[in-house]
């Protein structure tokens, strides 16, 4: 949002100020702009739970000195502070991410804050908009409200031919499966790591699995994906920049086996770099995916497995059928496109 929606809005007249947080700015403080956005950096606590409500609460109440016209939340966490927002007579966009109460690194007491937070979100919001059409079905039907379809956008692929980077963590062009992801359970980098291990000795030893991803806080779970780091089950971490470029420009297969989304943004990514996409048939993927035989059930790691073997042995093909389907989904997701429908969403303010 920050590096593709913002400065869209700043060329389409509008004068946007983000806040972000301390720890993830590189070091910089205070104030300063990016693409004509202004970003003013704030404080906040390094804790799983209240990170996101703090931090929220803290920007909110700085930002009321600025008067600023309209205020745009995202995700629905962050909805409880919304009627403040409104008490002092501010105009508020919600846009939400998913289901978040789902997600399964939460407990009891988390899920039901969440769901208060969204309830109260979506209640006083002037208006709402979802990623995905399972949200915009979900909170339309539970809230008797009319909720928007804003997707997320992706930008031109920037496919490389240097493979430097990748080799790096001894990884070959076309030789790989890519999970690109937060190693967060909900996002089923588990599934694949078992249905990788029923893979035939022939296909394994030809492909390897990269595992591009981390996580904010290091819990059991991460530990319990780390456990299975080997000379063919690569972590690399995040992945950014010119490694991120590389993966995606040289993997024979992306793999998204999320049994929870909102609308998953390296989905659209790997079809816009031309790969093949095999994904979880939960709706917030098959609403995106181009190629619905690459579903499989989702947490059934057999019916992955069977998925794998077949691209990986019929790899030439579809990597021809994804590659003929790049431009569709390039032309669908245009940052452009969507830049429109949240500046149309903002003018009914």
């Amino acid at each position: 949002m920050l590096t593709e929606l913002a400065p869209r809005l700043v060329n389409s007249g509008y004068d946007v100020t983000v806040y972000v947080r301390n720890p993830y700015t590189g070091g910089k403080k205070g104030q300063w702009e990016y693409n004509g956005v202004k970003l003013i950096s704030l404080p906040c606590i390094r804790n799983k739970y209240l990170e996101t409500p703090i931090f929220t609460f803290v920007a909110l109440f700085h930002s009321l000195k600025y008067n600023f016209d309209v205020y745009y939340f995202h995700a629905v966490v962050t909805g409880m502070f919304i009627p403040f927002a409104r008490l002092f007579g501010k105009r508020v966009l919600l846009q939400t991410h998913g289901l978040d109460w789902k997600r399964e690194k939460w407990g009891i007491i988390s899920k039901a804050i969440i769901k208060l937070s969204t309830f109260l979100g979506i209640k006083f919001a002037n208006i709402v908009t979802s990623v995905s059409l399972e949200e915009v079905n979900y909170f339309s039907e539970r809230y008797r409200k009319l909720i928007y379809h804003t997707p997320n956008g992706i930008s031109m692929p920037e496919t490389v031919t240097m493979t430097d980077e990748i080799k790096k963590f001894n990884i070959e062009a076309d030789r790989y499966i890519l999970f690109l992801s937060r190693l967060v359970p909900e996002k089923g980098c588990h599934f694949l790591i078992e249905a990788y291990n029923k893979l035939e000795n022939n296909l394994k030893k030809k492909y390897k699995l990269v595992i591009a991803g981390d996580t904010q806080y290091k819990d059991k779970y991460y530990y319990s994906l780390k456990s299975n780091e080997s000379e063919n089950i690569i972590f690399t971490g995040f992945a950014v920049g010119e490694l991120k470029r590389q993966l995606l420009s040289h993997a024979a297969v992306f793999v998204q086996p999320s049994t929870m989304e909102g609308m998953p943004l390296a989905v659209l990514e790997a079809m816009a770099y031309g790969l093949p996409v095999i994904g979880s048939d939960i709706q917030e993927i098959s609403d995106i995916i181009v190629d619905k035989s690459l579903l499989f059930k989702s947490g059934n790691t057999a019916d992955l497995t069977e998925k794998l073997n077949l691209v990986l042995t019929n790899q030439s093909f579809y990597k021809s059928l994804a590659e003929l389907k790049k431009s569709e989904v390039i032309n669908k997701y245009d940052w452009n496109s969507i830049t429109k429908i949240i500046s149309n969403l903002i003018e009914k303010l």
